[in-house]
């Protein structure tokens, strides 16, 4: 039920008590039967403390507090995913007049001061030294997200945090707060309850499932991270890294003999880690840098402090040596890793963890695997830096439960990790160098699971193209299974010879993300039917997102036709998305003007997508978006769902409208985590302008 029905509902209910109470008692005035109808409506109100001395919560067995914490832990998860913007607007109208006046700071409705007292529990605490709340609570941050899973089933923002202090005085710290709002860290439910007495502190040390998150940060202590690992005893743990640095633009204003010193530096940083945690007597690790005797070569002076070695900026994230010592408190842990998510700017410090990782055991509960290499090279043909595209094969190529991994930018020994991929169920690769993706056999293999339902492909896939294939005498590659495929900036010839080297026969979504060159031809084959089926890839869809596809305004008309199933549509229309929108409302327009005239004939315009319920939209306005809702509802075919860009220019009055017209109605932030908004597995990340409209000749 919607908050205008609650009101509703409300303000019934309180006119239907007063009269009654007004009836039974004529003398009583409308305040005080007021007042008495207030009080017996909030008799049972969760959010009112009961009256007493006692907790009704204190007489819970231990086993249900337990869980009402893991429920208090998921929802905060909860709430880090899908944001409070509703319960934040509302508190913001609450405070907007105390605002105004200077006197609303830090208070809450009618000038109540807002406080949290952390009740002191002794000092009991087995987790040695660490204070686990202070420590939680850092200085002034702000914050950028990136969205990875966990393998709980849950997906979650991760916050990259970045210190706000400088030295430009008072008066530039006022004028950033003007520009910019402060983040603070919220402290985690399961330390917040851990500190309110000491009954809740046992059980809420004795739960191991509230301490099964990791979240490494640069300025977090490990011995937090040590403690939540001892508090989750055997339980799976979901862990999540950040390694990557702030986009400084610096790189073409540094001295290049200072970049070069810098690199060389971190070269034997790295080295002395891996001297210090790899194994060399392990026949199958693969050389090291390249360089047989890359044991002796030398390492960082002992000397020599990080600070003299690299900039500031350099080391407000993690350095190679932290990255080393969070992965000797995680490693020997490896049993237990249910989720992990690791994200570098720098390829050393991925090369780190493959090293450690091609040593660890089987990895028996490993769920997740995320690998994120955020890299500037434009090189699609080989690999940088060179000495260190080494190839490993992480748990030596064993991790039975594995279903869901990404590799953005990061490769493995493809042909020896095959054992590891073979029961995947979502596999996501992006960003590989010509010289380190899979040949087409094992590419076959790697996609061959019989359960994969998701297959993302950017920048990345069978090394060499359609005549490397051929000659090779390869095969269709058979994916009954397959009910998701994105399909992200490879060249018009490539991308034509995926589609008619993977077969998916029951294909539902598609996500199409290409820009520059004239994809006509390529869309060209998606409308044809292939490997003996008399229907076209794009008829069998019910989930279509595109984010940039430059073809001709024709093959346009005929993708449109083609997609008679279609029930949920996503376009970014600041590029080529602008002539599909423009097509189909079009379309949609003339179809409705026949239905209603009375001289309707047969030759009336055919209306595309029938069977559409959910459009989600960038670069379109609120006008144009209400004339096409409005003409597919005269159509006789209406809209359900609306989502569209809060950039977008939305009048007042279409906003109200569309809310007024469709079951939901929402707004985005296209800035947000890629796997915020959409249908199905659909994204929703930036949107970027596309070039002209291409035409048929």
């Amino acid at each position: 039920m919607s908050s205008s029905k609650h009101e509703k509902q409300l303000t019934s209910d309180i006119r239907t008590k007063l009269a009654s109470v007004l009836k039974a008692e004529p003398g009583l005035s409308p305040e005080i039967a007021m007042a008495r109808i207030t009080k017996d409506m909030l008799q049972n109100n969760p959010f009112v403390p009961p009256e007493g001395d006692k907790c009704p919560v204190n007489a819970l067995p231990d086993e249900l507090l337990a869980y009402l914490f893991e429920t208090g832990v998921q929802m905060q998860v909860e709430a880090m995913q899908f944001g409070d913007e509703d319960d934040d607007d509302e508190f913001d109208e609450d405070l907007s007049s105390d605002e105004e006046d200077g006197e609303g700071k830090g208070k809450g409705k009618g000038g109540m001061e807002l406080k949290m007292e952390v009740v002191d529990v002794g000092d009991g605490d087995e987790d040695g030294e660490w204070s686990d709340v202070d420590d939680e609570v850092d200085s002034r941050r702000r914050r950028r997200t990136r969205r990875t899973y966990l393998g709980n089933g849950n997906s979650i923002n991760i916050y990259h945090d970045v210190d706000d202090d400088d030295d430009d005085g008072d008066e530039d710290d006022e004028e950033d707060e003007d520009e910019e709002p402060e983040f603070e860290t919220e402290l985690p439910f399961q330390v917040l309850v851990s500190h309110i007495c000491k009954r809740w502190r046992s059980v809420a040390l004795g739960t191991p499932a509230l301490w099964t998150l990791l979240n490494f940060e640069k300025g977090t202590p490990l011995d937090k991270h040590k403690a939540y690992i001892e508090r989750a005893k055997n339980a799976p743990l979901d862990i999540i890294i950040d390694c990557t640095t702030d986009d400084y633009d610096t790189d073409e204003d540094e001295d290049p003999e200072l970049v070069g010193y810098e690199s060389e530096e971190k070269d034997k940083e790295l080295l002395d880690c891996l001297r210090r945690s790899i194994d060399r007597s392990d026949s199958s690790l693969p050389t090291i840098f390249g360089d047989t005797n890359w044991y002796t070569r030398p390492g960082l002076d002992s000397n020599a402090q990080t600070s003299d070695i690299f900039s500031p900026i350099q080391y407000q994230d993690y350095t190679i040596t932290d990255f080393s010592n969070v992965l000797d408190l995680i490693i020997p842990r490896v049993q237990q890793w249910r989720a992990l998510s690791v994200s570098v700017s720098d390829y050393r410090w991925m090369y780190l963890l493959l090293a450690r990782m091609h040593q660890c055991p089987s990895a028996e509960n490993l769920d997740i695997l995320e690998l994120y290499h955020y890299d500037d090279n434009d090189s699609a043909e080989t690999f940088q830096p060179r000495h260190l595209v080494t190839p490993f094969t992480p748990f030596h190529g064993q991790a039975p439960r594995l279903r869901h991994c990404v590799f953005w930018g990061v490769h493995l020994d493809w042909g020896k990790s095959l054992e590891m991929l073979k029961d995947v169920e979502d596999i996501d690769l992006a960003y590989h160098a010509e010289d380190v993706r899979p040949s087409y056999r094992t590419f076959e293999a790697m996609i061959k699971s019989p359960g994969l339902q998701t297959l993302s492909l950017s920048l990345s896939g069978p090394r060499g193209g359609e005549d490397d294939w051929r000659n090779e005498g390869v095969e269709t590659i058979q994916l009954p299974s397959l009910e998701g495929w994105i399909m992200r900036y490879h060249s018009p010839q490539y991308a034509r010879s995926l589609l008619r080297f993977i077969d998916t026969p029951n294909l539902r979504s598609l996500n199409l993300d290409f820009d520059e060159e004239d994809y006509t031809e390529f869309a060209k084959d998606l409308c044809k039917s292939a490997f003996g089926r008399s229907k076209s890839l794009l008829a069998g869809l019910e989930n279509f997102k595109l984010s940039g596809l430059p073809c001709s305004r024709k093959m346009v008309e005929k993708m449109l036709d083609e997609l008679a199933g279609l029930k949920s549509l996503n376009l970014n229309c600041q590029g080529e998305g602008e002539l599909f929108f423009e097509a189909l409302l079009k379309a949609t327009t003339s179809s409705s003007s026949s239905s209603t005239s009375s001289a309707a004939t047969t030759t009336s315009k055919k209306l595309y997508c029938p069977a559409l319920e959910s459009i989600t939209t960038a670069g379109i306005t609120g006008r144009q978006m209400r004339e096409f809702v409005d003409a597919r509802k005269k159509a006789g075919a209406p809209v359900k769902k609306v989502m569209m860009s809060e950039r977008d220019e939305i009048d007042i009055s279409s906003e109200k409208w569309l809310k007024q017209n469709v079951k939901e109605f929402d707004l985005f932030d296209p800035s947000d985590s890629e796997e915020e908004f959409g249908d199905e597995f659909y994204e929703l990340g930036e949107f970027e302008d596309e070039g002209e409209d291409s035409e048929d000749e």
